[in-house]
């Protein structure tokens, strides 16, 4: 069974545009209005990412990963 798009996946599918210089400042904010995204959004999904990426590296450190400078 298909799972259904989170209210982010538009947001996740656009920030990566972005990044990738797909679209202009001008097209993303566009695009952001167009779904209803704020400022607020895109706080709340960095902080979200950020938390995620602490997580993983958590993860990694208790699962015995080797040290990457060493």
């Amino acid at each position: 069974m298909k799972e259904q798009p989170s209210k982010f996946d538009h947001l996740h599918d656009l920030l990566g545009k972005f990044g990738l210089s797909v679209i202009t400042h001008s097209q993303f904010w566009g695009q952001m209005k167009k779904y209803g995204y704020g400022q607020d959004d895109i706080d709340w999904y960095l902080a979200e990412d950020r938390r995620r990426d602490d997580e993983r590296a958590k993860d990694g450190r208790e699962g015995g990963w080797p040290s990457r400078n060493a």
